[in-house]
């Protein structure tokens, strides 16, 4: 368990860090994407990235040589996670709620996993290797088994579910939400330890000896220890953290805020049963609508999720689009 004091010191290099990396130069630029970039990871050997972006695609780049190896086209909506697993193999999750793994080389995944009824916001690798953990907007955490079995889901938080760690030891997962709580939920199946914090949080990571860290819609980043006890805050950013990641050593944290407008706000619009028959199309007129900055249709559900800004958000023209109202 980690002392105050080095939570302390963590915060400090922390604010180090920030000051640092705007002027630090780029070593590279990768460019491929037709949309923004949504999620990033290196592999543990450092030669190789992949990407996720709103585009819909997740792309593999070879570090040594800043050129993109192999663009992996599977979901129907924006690529909002991606995780290496086994040292090789690739996953990516998206806002169509599907997880994809993936062998490099291949064009298409070898397998496919499906079963949350939201856009997948996050996931995580347990320390074996032997499950990924997903955090979705349909306000669940769910445990996928690489073996034979099913997943597990994990209910309680109230609202979007943004992030998702497991603890060093295996033994747990910890999950952010937008409900403004931490749940560190072992995997025995006992009651999960369930922290409040002052703000809905975007995201979570977990250090090398347990510690919490919690991004907040507030811009401050909140310490917890292993055990979930509030260890501090510190004021990151002036707008929501959207990203964070640690070090290996877990001594600094990297943290992304966001230029306003906020794009943290989500929409629910139902959906006229005659729009449902093209599903990508009205989803890329949902796309057009002023504020819109991703939607995913659940023709299930007969809704569309909208993620917006609420400031410019032409809620009138979305209900137009998805056939709920006239045109305006």
């Amino acid at each position: 368990m980690l002392a105050r004091g080095k939570s302390i010191r963590l915060v400090a290099a922390c604010g180090l860090l920030f000051s640092i990396l705007p002027f630090s130069p780029a070593h590279a630029q990768l460019r491929g994407h037709g949309g923004p970039v949504r999620a990033l990871a290196i592999s543990a050997d450092g030669e190789h990235a992949v990407s996720g972006s709103f585009d819909t695609s997740a792309i593999r780049w070879s570090l040594a040589r800043n050129v993109a190896e192999q663009v992996l086209r599977f979901h129907d909506a924006a690529v909002n996670a991606v995780a290496y697993l086994d040292g090789a193999r690739v996953v990516t999750a998206g806002a169509d709620g599907k997880i994809a793994i993936w062998t490099p080389g291949n064009p298409a995944p070898d397998k496919v996993l499906e079963g949350h009824s939201a856009p997948i916001a996050s996931i995580a690798i347990s320390p074996d290797g032997k499950l990924i953990a997903s955090a979705s907007w349909d306000h669940t955490v769910r445990l996928w088994p690489l073996a034979d079995g099913k997943p597990r889901v994990l209910e309680g938080h109230a609202q979007n579910v943004n992030g998702v760690a497991f603890t060093p030891d295996g033994k747990s997962v910890v999950s952010a939400g937008y409900d403004a709580t931490i749940r560190i939920s072992p995997l025995t199946g006992s009651a999960a330890t369930i922290r409040t914090m002052a703000t809905p949080l975007n995201g979570v990571a977990v250090a090398p000896d347990g510690e919490i860290v919690a991004g907040g819609a507030d811009g401050k980043l909140y310490f917890l220890s292993p055990a979930g006890e509030p260890r501090g805050d510190v004021q990151a950013s002036q707008t929501p953290i959207i990203a964070l990641a640690l070090s290996g050593d877990g001594k600094l944290v990297a943290a992304a805020g966001m230029a306003q407008p906020s794009y943290l706000t989500t929409r629910l619009v139902p959906i006229a049963e005659s729009k449902l028959s093209d599903a990508p199309g009205l989803a890329a007129k949902l796309r057009q609508v002023p504020g819109v900055a991703e939607a995913v249709i659940i023709a299930e559900e007969s809704v569309a999720y909208l993620k917006v800004d609420a400031k410019s958000f032409d809620a009138a023209m979305a209900e137009a689009v998805a056939g709920r109202s006239p045109p305006p």
